[in-house]
């Protein structure tokens, strides 16, 4: 396994730390059992040259192993003990596969509210939600709406308990590494309050429809309340492909939590843990 620690700039640092996952070749043995002299020494060498490199900083470890045969071409500090960091996405994607399936759908909706001047807009945990998808949903909802009566936009955030920072991560990890996991948020947004940021360009996509809306206080979707629009275009095998991709936080936070609910526990960091 290569693991490399890099400067916290932007957020590409994984689940609970600061290593980012370059290879991996796992052999059938443990660790402990591999030889210890790598086998080919200007390989060996080789890397080791690269591993001299100020920008790669000297908190790092680095086996490898020859697919073949299984014996280590190189190996730099390969028994020390890491932060998995960025390698723990690999873990909740095997988990988020095998407990929802693939082909599972996020779906994000617009529900009647308590009045019918109120809409909710009740966040899935779709982590690849866009400002595309916020308009499709406002297109279909003003089909449903009061011409000339002004529309009150609630959030509903309650898929997820309330949002706090990680076991472990510091004041400075939110939300720059990570933004504070809720179930209605923008792909990509790194604020303090993606649902807060989703629910008013879902009302600005209302208001480019000629419906006059703003953004109201949060409130909870009732199960009978008709669905006046939805959307579900991206599945779990697109949300772990862009997470493996981009190594993105928000969306393994995300999954994190929908392997909780898939096995029937509560979406909490104890829970999905």
């Amino acid at each position: 396994m290569v693991t490399m620690r890099l400067p916290a700039r932007r957020p590409l640092l994984g689940l609970l730390g600061g290593c980012v996952l370059l290879a991996a070749v796992l052999p059938a043995s443990p660790a402990s059992a591999l030889p210890t002299a790598p086998d080919d020494p200007a390989v060996d060498a080789l890397l080791q040259q690269r591993l001299a490199n100020p920008r790669v900083g000297s908190d790092v470890g680095l086996i490898v192993i020859d697919a073949a045969t299984g014996t280590v071409v190189s190996s730099h500090g390969g028994d020390a003990l890491m932060l998995p960091a960025s390698n723990m996405k690999i873990v909740t994607a095997v988990n988020v596969l095998s407990t929802m399936g693939a082909d599972a759908r996020f779906t994000t909706r617009v529900r009647a509210g308590d009045t019918p001047t109120d809409l909710v807009l009740q966040g899935g945990g779709d982590p690849l939600l866009t400002s595309t998808d916020l308009q499709n949903l406002a297109t279909q909802a003003a089909q449903s709406l009061p011409v000339g009566t002004k529309i009150v936009v609630h959030p509903d955030t309650d898929l997820f308990p309330a949002p706090g920072r990680g076991p472990g991560w510091t004041t400075g990890y939110l939300p720059y590494v990570a933004a504070p996991v809720v179930p209605l948020a923008r792909l990509g947004d790194y604020s303090p309050d993606p649902a807060a940021n989703a629910t008013r360009v879902f009302v600005a996509k209302l208001r480019s429809l000629g419906i006059k809306a703003k953004v109201g206080d949060a409130a909870n979707a009732q199960d009978s309340a008709p669905t006046l629009a939805e959307v579900s275009d991206h599945t779990v095998d697109d949300a772990v492909s862009v997470m493996l991709s981009r190594s993105e936080n928000n969306i393994a936070e995300v999954l994190y939590r929908h392997v909780a609910l898939a096995s029937g526990h509560e979406p909490t960091w104890d829970g999905a843990r």
